[in-house]
């Protein structure tokens, strides 16, 4: 079923000048997340790796340094449930 609601971007910490986050629900179920290398001249984008199941309504993106520097944390909209997500680089 395609989805209606688009995907969250930020700015992350990561790499020296900073990458582009983008985390967006896919047609199929589950997220997929992809980012923009800040560091290389040619700003490639890398990915998509996917996560997550079910059809998802909505998420939110964000970095943290809660816990762990560098963090990014995704809530996402799962049905009637809110899925959380982390990953540390």
């Amino acid at each position: 079923m395609p989805t209606t609601s688009s995907g969250f971007l930020i700015q992350s910490t990561h790499g020296t000048w900073g990458n582009l986050e983008v985390v967006v629900p896919r047609p199929l179920g589950g997220l997929a997340h992809t980012w923009r290398d800040g560091d290389d001249p040619a700003l490639p984008w890398v990915g998509p790796n996917y996560f997550g199941s079910g059809e998802v309504l909505g998420a939110s993106l964000v970095q943290t340094t809660y816990g762990a520097v560098g963090k990014l944390a995704v809530v996402a909209r799962e049905g009637n449930y809110l899925g959380y997500y982390e990953r540390l680089d």
